[in-house]
């Protein structure tokens, strides 16, 4: 969930060539700040990705505004208020930053706010939200839910979607201590999970499919009546006989797949869902067993499950290493795909899910011949004594080039620029951080700026 984040200024550095503004470090990013912003000061990091809400904009004369003549007179955010990386004087800026009393429009209570404190209103006053393109939002509502169909509802409530993953900046603070960290490669492509079930269904055909055929001009109270009697009747098959089913299902991060072969989703088929984990040895898949994955490379011959544009760049070396436009392929030809496992679970007889260790996840691809996500050879115990400057800088090494050319950051398994990192911290529970490279997050906006772009994670919830 996209938050705002109490955090205080850590180090400024000058801009060469600008005298009213400088480049200062909060939360491990770099932000450009006014030149009147002194180090510890405390104030609210907006990180790339998110939208500033009309009212927060609007008490703070954020909104760009021309006089009478045309010329710009104030602000800094255009109408859609998103918060983008950008790059200004040769430097870049990783989202948005101000002093805490930018709220004091909301009330009371700016003051107290604590270091690491992260929100999305404030006294009741929406400040920001994700941002989200109109195409994404339509693309979101399309694919809403778990399309059920003829999946029982118990393959439904124990098939279960992968939590959604957190920003690492943004949560930093929150991260409990004695867990074990696990880096790997963000590879950058569509969710898919599969899960073998057993499950019983009741012999009884369903007679839902009487409820299309009730005449309609009958009244509404004899409609609603037999409505009534074909549902309940339709119940009363789960009391009855049952036969014992096992199978596979598949899913996308959000919707169940009913039919592998059916003409639907967002590309078209599921084709290209079935070749990428083709490879997968089912036989020796548990029952109750879950994989979480990506699938990348291509759906079709010619498309590509996600690429970007270096457009944004206006960089003669980037344009000559990777092309106006490229693909995000990981070593796929057109037409192939890859499948790559972050994460097996096992849901018991009694619906609790058991998660496996980073290096049960790799043994268990072994034996099923899938394929894990790289890990970038970061592994650590953080404890209370551990030195978060030093795992925070080792963690930047991963995210952050310098964008001049060769310099931006490829993927370990092609030469394309590289998503980003995710942090998997094993305690008391598992959860995943994701973190992203910062020439990614240039051209994600960059794509942003066209409405009819499709971010495939938010479409998906992710």
């Amino acid at each position: 969930m996209y938050s705002a984040v109490v955090a205080s200024i850590s180090s400024i550095q000058p801009i060469e060539g600008a005298d009213k503004i400088v480049l200062a470090t909060v939360a491990n990013r770099q932000v450009i700040v006014s030149k009147d912003t002194q180090v510890g000061q405390k104030g609210i990091y907006f990180d790339t990705d998110g939208q500033l809400s009309e009212e927060f904009c609007r008490a703070n004369d954020l909104i760009i505004r021309k006089d009478e003549l045309g010329n710009r007179a104030g602000g800094m955010f255009n109408e859609n208020r998103r918060v983008r990386a950008m790059k200004l004087r040769g430097v870049v800026s990783d989202g948005f930053w101000c002093p805490t009393n930018y709220l004091e429009f909301a009330g009371s209570g700016w003051q107290f706010m604590s270091e690491g404190f992260s929100f999305q209103t404030f006294n009741g006053v929406p400040i920001c939200n994700k941002y989200v393109t109109q195409a994404t939002q339509k693309a979101a509502k399309a694919s809403q839910g778990p399309k059920v169909g003829k999946i029982p509802r118990e393959v439904s409530e124990r098939f279960k979607e992968h939590d959604s993953t957190e920003h690492f900046t943004r949560s930093i603070n929150s991260i409990p201590i004695n867990t074990l960290w696990t880096v790997t490669e963000k590879a950058h492509g569509t969710s898919h999970r599969f899960m073998k079930l057993q499950y019983s269904n009741p012999v009884l055909p369903s007679i839902l499919w009487m409820l299309g055929r009730i005449p309609s001009f009958l009244p509404r109270i004899i409609r609603q009546g037999l409505s009534w009697a074909i549902t309940s009747l339709n119940e009363l098959r789960y009391s009855g006989p049952h036969r014992e089913t096992v199978r596979v299902v598949h899913g996308t991060r959000r919707t169940i797949i009913t039919d592998m072969d059916a003409p639907t989703g967002f590309y078209g088929s599921h084709d290209f869902r079935k070749r990428a984990t083709e490879s997968c040895n089912y036989d020796k898949l548990s029952i109750g067993e879950t994989v979480y994955g990506e699938i990348v490379g291509y759906s079709g011959p010619h498309t590509p499950i996600m690429s970007h544009s270096t457009e944004v760049f206006n960089s003669k070396k980037i344009t000559k290493e990777f092309g106006k436009k490229f693909d995000y392929h990981y070593g796929c030809q057109p037409g192939e795909c890859k499948f790559f496992v972050y994460r097996i679970t096992q849901t018991t007889d009694d619906g609790r899910v058991v998660e496996l260790t980073w290096p049960q996840v790799v043994k268990r691809c072994k034996e099923l011949n899938l394929t894990p996500v790289p890990q970038m050879g970061i592994s650590f115990f953080f404890a209370e004594h551990t030195d978060m400057n030093i795992v925070l800088s080792e963690l930047a090494k991963e995210v952050d080039g310098s964008l001049g050319g060769s310099d931006i950051l490829t993927s370990t398994l092609a030469e394309h620029p590289r998503e980003g990192i995710v942090i998997r911290v094993d305690g008391s529970e598992t959860k995943f951080y994701k973190y992203k490279t910062r020439a990614f997050a240039i051209m994600e906006g960059y794509e942003k700026d066209n409405s009819d772009y499709v971010d495939m994670e938010e479409s998906q919830g992710e």
